[in-house]
């Protein structure tokens, strides 16, 4: 290997480790990554402050709980936005973001993405478990 590519490699890496990472949907998470269920989110979070932000939208398939948020908590569509079309952002969505949420005034989660997104991918994963050819 080239001097040249163990730099590029070296930077690389180093810009991977500085990313400022968000996960919305549950916590705790390590020191390195900010981290909130839906119900405890702070006041003054800007999801565009962050370089990857991650949602986990599975604990919003519980109507229960999706219907007791309070959607003036929740980040709006402009932190969104500026999230999106910052440089060498990432937005990780995990569940379908096809969920209403609050009462009695509901919002759609979809509203957060700008409507110019790339295609969604739904897959299902792969299942883990004990192989013994490994």
């Amino acid at each position: 290997m080239s001097q040249a590519e163990a730099n590029f490699n070296q930077t690389s890496v180093e810009e991977h480790l500085e990313k400022r990472i968000l996960v919305l949907g549950s916590a705790p998470h390590t020191r390195q990554i900010s981290a909130y269920s839906w119900d405890r989110l702070p006041k003054y979070l800007n999801v565009a402050d962050y370089d990857v932000v991650i949602l986990n939208l599975e604990p919003l398939l519980d109507k229960h709980f999706a219907a007791s948020l309070n959607i003036e908590t929740l980040p709006s569509w402009e932190q969104f936005a500026r999230l999106v079309f910052s440089h060498a952002s990432e937005l990780i969505i995990i569940g379908m973001p096809i969920i209403l949420i609050g009462y009695p005034f509901y919002t759609d989660i979809s509203k957060w993405l700008p409507p110019l997104l790339p295609q969604f991918i739904v897959d299902s994963g792969e299942e883990i478990g004990n192989n013994p050819s490994c």
